[in-house]
């Protein structure tokens, strides 16, 4: 049924490829995955994860007959999770091309050095753009003592961590954007490896500093913020966490310096600090060679006292057009855009 419906969309249009939602990627052979694991295994800690699910998944009938037929019929393979195959179906169908759906924010820099080497890559196509409410808790972390962490250490613990998500946690937490359009660490990071040059600190919970951090498969990034007011944490042991694309970081905590790191590509594109909390003005420097070219500062501010609403227009002309506003069915409606701000 499946080709005939295929044809049909070729004769309607056989400008574009045609993909398939499915398993249709064959198992794997023995030595196939032991050289797998052997070059990403090191670097990747789910490609062992998803390698042992996606396994289970398979219909005893997916075999190589059936990545044929789709790779002849579409030109196209969807490797799904499992970016590290790409080398070996690229050589074993060489007239198709390959794409990866569901792809880990925490992995980027891996995927792209694959598609970097081989051009039959279409597509990495993540999971998620935008964060959602449903699936609850699927990027969160928890924190346990280093002594419990073992029992973490595979996937039904992790998943366990999902499916115990409790209420009031209703967004999914795996997005490049958060639920108010605003870029997340995860985005800004990704954002690095696809060549952009900006530079961000993410500050971790003094709280989490001694603690086993426990990630939820793929989909999960170390629990920090974008912000230096931390009362009452005076003097504790934080980690800073800064992400570029330039080849070196610098931070100054209050104009102090703990040293210059790595980042770009080697490190990759990220550089930890170990510092104690004391409030001020935290900057990092992102230079390549000896150039300077992007920095970030966050600062400790005192508390909201109250929320100020801005207009971004005073004037405007007359008309819905105007305003931003837009008819339907005859009714009009008006949207007017405003800034909060909390002011100290």
């Amino acid at each position: 049924m499946f080709f005939q419906y295929h044809l049909r969309q070729r004769e309607a249009d056989g400008t574009r490829p045609v993909i398939v939602g499915g398993i249709t990627i064959e198992k794997w052979n023995p030595d196939e995955l032991e050289e797998v694991m052997q070059k990403y295994g090191v670097l990747d800690s789910t490609v062992s994860e998803m390698t042992a699910e996606i396994e289970k998944m398979f219909p005893p009938t997916t075999d190589a007959s059936i990545t044929k037929a789709v790779a002849d019929y579409t030109g196209v393979i969807d490797t799904h999770y499992s970016y590290f195959r790409f080398p070996s179906l690229i050589k074993k169908y060489p007239n198709a091309a390959v794409m990866r759906t569901e792809s880990y924010a925490r992995t980027s820099d891996l995927i792209k050095e694959i598609m970097d080497e081989h051009p039959e890559v279409i597509g990495d196509f993540v999971w998620t753009c935008w964060n959602h409410i449903g699936e609850a808790g699927l990027g969160r972390c928890v924190h346990v003592p280093k002594e419990e962490e073992e029992k973490y250490n595979n996937v039904f613990g992790m998943m366990d961590i999902m499916v115990k998500t409790e209420y009031p946690y209703r967004l999914s937490n795996c997005a490049d954007f958060d639920i108010n359009g605003v870029p997340t660490v995860q985005g800004i990071y990704r954002k690095n490896v696809w060549g952009d040059q900006s530079t961000c600190i993410a500050v971790q919970p003094p709280a989490y500093h001694d603690l086993a951090e426990i990630k939820m498969l793929g989909f999960s990034r170390t629990e920090e913020k974008q912000s230096w007011n931390l009362e009452g944490e005076e003097g504790k042991p934080i980690r800073v966490n800064v992400y570029s694309g330039a080849e070196w970081l610098e931070l100054f905590l209050n104009e102090k310096s703990p040293g210059r790191k790595p980042a770009g590509k080697k490190a990759p594109y990220c550089a930890s600090f170990e510092l104690e909390y004391e409030p001020g003005i935290l900057t990092a420097v992102s230079s390549t060679g000896r150039k300077e070219v992007s920095r970030s500062t966050i600062e400790t501010t005192g508390k909201a006292v109250k929320i100020k609403a801005v207009p971004e227009n005073t004037q405007a002309k007359a008309g819905v057009k105007a305003l931003g506003g837009k008819s339907h069915k005859g009714q009009l409606g008006l949207a007017a855009l405003v800034t909060l701000y909390a002011e100290t």
